[in-house]
């Protein structure tokens, strides 16, 4: 299966999981868990959520692309491909079988796949089980061995799909042929009501003429409001995307050099899409308290009526600090968020500023790994990447050492 297929089949697959719950394969295991999540929030507020994403009517307007994002310092490790599409995006929101909310807008839909240039397994493959030695296969092991019942952390096998955003197609043909009919039709109707309102008495030949040629008029400056109208509105947009495009790259560079410096493996790409992984986790959540990637004691039940998440493709730093081996950083991570109040549900951004934390001197293994868990009070085993503390005795599980780990957040 090659880049753009695995892209098609997620984009497909997302489509399913909004009517059907089923969970995308092409997906990684964050993605997936997020997924997930989302939908325990949508049932638990008795919502269900319909996507559709479909090309753009008019044909000038179906872009689609890829761009390879590697990592730096011609590290081994990791390849990303990032494939791009427009679409027509359509989602909408079910109560009670009736339609309470429907957003449609013309989108760029980029989907971030990454690839293991070394060490690549898949799930069929057989595997020794680390605590008892049973056989397994690698997919069966990903809930933990059929045979002693021991779990497991282990890295995604890939080629799996990452991340993916959308960015507003703000110059789609066809979203702008709508706009500049609506305002020349809203200033024909006001030529008619003008014409009508001063006009004098005239023969019905010279009133008819009058009454058109009043149309024609306002309708023409309409379009002339509207030609300014958007040129202005896309001058703002592109005025406003500079300084976080100008904090992004700054991000970029900050975060590469400090973190390669200690894994020449490091793949910007990987970290942003794993942070962004982590962040929707976090919102979707109903016991954050208990996440592993969580170090918060905060519930944050303000993230409790958001519904949909979709990440803007910006990030900034505040700043960072090492402390030992620890490295802390302090990001601003924009989401475009969809609410549900319990009386109306409305779209906004939000920011999410974040704080997370890794011992960055413990390198990635590269290939699949396979890691044990083992409370080290009571010597249980569980899911440690979806609860933090053990199930057995309470005590909680230090994943910080191997992953990033979110230890505050707030949103504003």
């Amino acid at each position: 299966m090659d880049k753009k297929e695995i892209n098609q089949r997620f984009a497909k697959e997302l489509i399913t999981w909004s009517k059907t719950g089923k969970l995308p394969e092409s997906a990684n295991q964050d993605v997936r868990y997020s997924l997930e999540l989302q939908q325990e929030r949508l049932a638990q507020r008795n919502l269900r959520m319909e996507y559709e994403l479909a090309p753009p009517r008019d044909e000038k307007d179906i872009t689609m692309g890829g761009m390879y994002g590697r990592a730096s310092r011609k590290s081994t490790k990791y390849e990303s491909y990032i494939d791009f599409r427009s679409c027509t995006k359509t989602i909408r929101f079910f109560r009670d079988g009736k339609k309470r909310f429907e957003k449609k807008s013309q989108e760029v839909l980029y989907v971030t796949t990454t690839w293991l240039k070394e060490g690549r397994v898949n799930e069929t493959e057989n595997y020794c089980c680390p605590a008892c030695g049973a056989i397994n296969t690698i997919k069966v092991l990903q809930e933990g061995c059929a045979y002693c019942h021991t779990k497991f952390m282990m890295s995604d096998l890939f080629p799996k799909v990452t991340s993916y955003l959308y960015v507003r197609d703000y110059a789609a043909r066809e979203t702008v042929k709508k706009s500049a009919s609506g305002f020349a039709l809203a200033g024909a109707a006001v030529g008619v009501l003008f014409s009508l309102f001063i006009m004098k008495e005239e023969t019905f030949l010279l009133g008819i003429l009058y009454i058109l040629g009043s149309a024609a008029g306002f309708a023409l400056i309409g379009y002339v409001v509207w030609a300014f109208g958007m040129v202005g509105k896309l001058l703002l947009a592109a005025i406003g995307s500079v300084s976080p495009l100008v904090k992004q790259q700054a991000a970029k560079n900050k975060i590469t050099t400090l973190l390669s410096g200690f894994d020449t493996s490091f793949s910007w790409d990987y970290f942003t899409n794993q942070l962004v992984s982590t962040l929707k986790i976090i919102i979707f959540s109903s016991d954050r308290r208990n996440l592993a990637v969580y170090e918060g004691n905060d519930p944050h039940p303000e993230f409790d009526e958001i519904i949909e998440a979709s990440f803007q493709g910006k990030i900034s730093m505040n700043y960072y600090r090492m402390n030992g081996n620890y490295c802390y950083l302090n990001l601003d991570v924009p989401m475009m968020d969809v609410h549900d109040n319990g009386r109306k549900i409305y779209q906004r951004e939000d920011v999410f500023r974040i704080g997370i934390v890794k011992d960055i001197t413990r390198k990635e293994e590269v290939g699949f790994s396979v890691q044990k868990v083992q409370c080290k009070n009571c010597g249980g085993s569980f899911d440690a990447m979806n609860e933090r503390h053990c199930p057995y005795c309470g005590q909680p599980y230090d994943i910080k050492e191997d992953e990033w780990v979110v230890a505050d957040i707030r949103k504003f």
